[in-house]
């Protein structure tokens, strides 16, 4: 997930687990950078074992914020073959008449 996708979760959704999610990711960089600023290949286990408890706590706490939405609403199905035209456009004709071979 790329970090504009996160905010826009957080700023759009109002999903409460996506700031833990962001502030995890920013602390696990930091701790990255330290690290290799000293020279070493990466963060210590205890470090690593730390974020991903964080990150497991994020992706629970974020199914369960989905489990408990309500469904999502399905469109209603007009005519005989499913489900309603969504282009309006005449450019976009192509995409719905077949080719003649």
């Amino acid at each position: 997930m790329q970090q504009s996708q996160l905010q826009a979760i957080i700023d759009h959704d109002k999903e409460p687990w996506a700031a833990d999610m962001k502030d995890l990711l920013s602390d696990a960089l930091t701790l990255t950078q330290i690290a290799h600023d000293q020279g070493k290949p990466a963060v210590s286990p205890e470090q690593a074992h730390q974020i991903h408890q964080r990150f497991d706590a994020c992706c629970d706490q974020a199914i369960k914020f989905h489990e408990g939405l309500p469904p999502l609403a399905r469109p209603t199905k007009t005519g005989k073959r499913g489900r309603p035209k969504r282009r309006t456009s005449p450019a976009l004709e192509f995409f719905e008449t077949p080719l003649k071979t």
